[in-house]
């Protein structure tokens, strides 16, 4: 489904097998420094993301398309380069293009924020009976002002890694 002006879509990048797991410290780092130096650039705005050991879902802004596409390209792009020489290593990072899918009503925002920012909560630990509480820290939750139950925040800063959303859908819906 194409992307129209101020559209949310929900990204997902899936890095190459046999690489370590995103979610170490110093890798979490650059993906940081690589969404904050990308979260907004032309007609495009990341507004949540999750860090996966393999994978990052990305909730992210578009005018258009093209708009989605180039983010997209941009960050993929950056973080292949910083990752790779973090890594010790070069060829591609991710598997293959981005999967992505165009949020159209505000019920699947919710859906798709719960999944993206509360994913860490599904994993194999909680399968081995584990409960995790709290927030992701591998993830952009501590920037989301709908948290039921907390303080109310102002939303994403000049030094978050993610950009205020512009779409009435993910500012309001």
């Amino acid at each position: 489904e194409p992307v129209t002006r101020h559209q949310a879509a929900h990204v997902t990048l899936k890095r190459t097998i046999g690489l370590p797991s995103l979610r170490r410290p110093r890798a979490y780092a650059l993906i940081s420094e690589v969404f904050r130096a990308e979260k907004v650039g032309k007609g495009f705005r990341l507004t949540h993301f999750s860090v996966r050991p393999d994978h990052l879902h990305l909730i992210c802004e578009a005018d258009d398309a093209r708009a989605l596409s180039r983010g997209i390209q941009r960050i993929g792009a950056r973080l292949g380069r910083g990752l790779n020489r973090l890594f010790g290593r070069s060829g591609r990072l991710f598997r293959d293009r981005f999967h992505g899918r165009v949020i159209t009503s505000p019920r699947q925002l919710r859906n798709t924020l719960r999944y993206v920012l509360l994913n860490a909560h599904k994993d194999e630990r909680r399968h081995a009976g584990d409960v995790l509480g709290g927030i992701d820290p591998y993830s952009s939750g501590r920037w989301f002002d709908g948290w039921k139950g907390l303080p109310t925040r102002a939303g994403p800063d000049a030094s978050a890694p993610v950009a205020a959303a512009c779409s009435w859908l993910v500012r309001t819906g």
